[in-house]
C-alpha cells in the first residue's frame, strides 16, 4: 500500500509500498485512513530541524493527524464496528508504564520513554490503512466528519486553555492570540466560545480569508500589537514575539500558554491533549 515516508538514514522524504496491516489480537481494530492532516510538526521532521527526531528507526511513516473509516474490529473490541468513523490518539505509554502512563495519561509521561505514532518511534497514517488497539481510537459521530481532522489540534488547545484557566488569578476575560494558522484560529474560536473578548494578532493583511471568517465571529483582528490581555496564547512559532509578547500580560495573568509547531512536546513543552 501506498504510504508516505520519511527516510532518516538518508535524510529524504519518499514514497513507499508497504505491506497491508492486519488484525492479530483481539483488541486492535483495522481502519482506511481517509484523511492526514499536516502540521508545523510534520514540517519540522522533514527539514530535520525537530529536536527530538526519530533516530531510533532508520525510517517512519509520517501523519499524525488522521480520520479513518473502521473495516474490521478484533473479537474483544466493543464501541466499534465497520463503517465507524475514528481518530487516533497519537501517544503510547512507556513501558513498563509510570505512574502517569499507567492511568492512562501518557500526555504526561513521566520518563519520556513514551512513543509517538508519525513522531517518534512508531509509523504513522501517511498511508492506506493502519491497525491501532480499540482504547487509542476516539469515536466520531457522522454529523462530525468533515471537522474531524481537526480533533487532533483542538485536544492541544483545549489542554492548554484548561492549564491556562488554571493558574490564572484574576477574573478578567480579555485574550490575546498570537498567530493566524490553525492553532491560533481554534485558540480564538474556543476562548471567543468561553466568553472571552478575544483579539488575534498576526502579519496576514486585513482582507485575508482566515480574518475575514475571525470577523463573521466577532473576534478582533489587530495587525499592531498593543494593550494587554489576561489570558495570552502563542501561536505563531515566533520566540521573539513570545518573548514581546509578556509585556502585555494583564495584571495577574499567565505570562503566556505557548502552542507553536515545535514547542509543544511535554519533554520539550509539547502536548498531545
Amino acid at each position: 500500500m501506498r504510504s508516505v515516508v520519511l527516510d532518516i538514514e538518508h535524510r529524504r522524504l519518499e514514497e513507499r509500498n508497504l505491506a497491508e496491516p492486519s488484525v492479530t489480537d483481539p483488541n486492535q481494530v483495522l481502519f482506511r485512513v481517509h484523511e492526514v492532516g499536516v502540521c508545523g510538526t510534520d514540517r519540522e521532521m522533514v527539514t530535520f530541524r525537530l529536536r527530538r527526531p526519530a533516530e531510533d528507526v532508520p525510517h517512519l511513516v509520517l501523519g499524525h493527524e488522521a480520520l479513518g473509516q473502521v473495516i474490521e474490529a478484533g473479537s474483544s473490541v466493543s464501541g466499534f464496528a465497520p463503517g465507524d468513523w475514528v481518530v487516533p490518539m497519537i501517544r503510547r505509554p512507556c513501558s513498563p508504564p509510570c505512574a502517569s502512563c499507567a492511568r492512562g495519561r501518557s500526555d504526561l509521561c513521566l520518563t519520556h520513554g513514551f512513543t509517538e505514532r508519525g513522531i517518534f518511534g512508531v509509523d504513522g497514517y501517511f498511508t492506506e490503512k493502519a491497525v491501532d488497539d480499540a482504547r487509542d481510537l476516539v469515536r466520531v459521530p457522522e454529523r462530525l466528519v468533515p471537522f474531524a481532522i481537526l480533533l487532533e489540534p483542538m485536544s492541544v488547545v483545549e489542554k492548554a486553555i484548561a492549564r491556562a484557566m488554571a493558574v490564572r488569578q484574576t477574573e478578567g476575560n480579555s485574550a490575546l492570540v498570537l498567530g493566524l494558522g490553525p492553532i491560533g484560529m481554534l485558540s480564538a474560536m474556543v476562548l471567543g466560545r468561553r466568553g472571552y473578548r478575544v483579539r488575534l494578532f498576526s502579519l496576514e493583511p486585513s482582507d485575508h480569508p482566515r480574518v475575514r471568517q475571525l470577523s463573521a465571529l466577532g473576534i478582533e483582528y489587530l495587525s499592531r500589537l498593543d494593550g494587554s490581555a489576561d489570558v495570552i496564547v502563542e501561536a505563531a512559532g515566533s520566540a521573539a514575539g513570545g518573548q514581546r509578547v509578556n509585556a502585555s500580560s494583564g495584571p495577574c495573568g499567565p505570562s503566556g500558554t505557548r502552542l507553536n509547531g515545535t514547542e509543544r512536546r511535554p519533554s520539550e513543552g509539547r502536548d498531545h491533549g
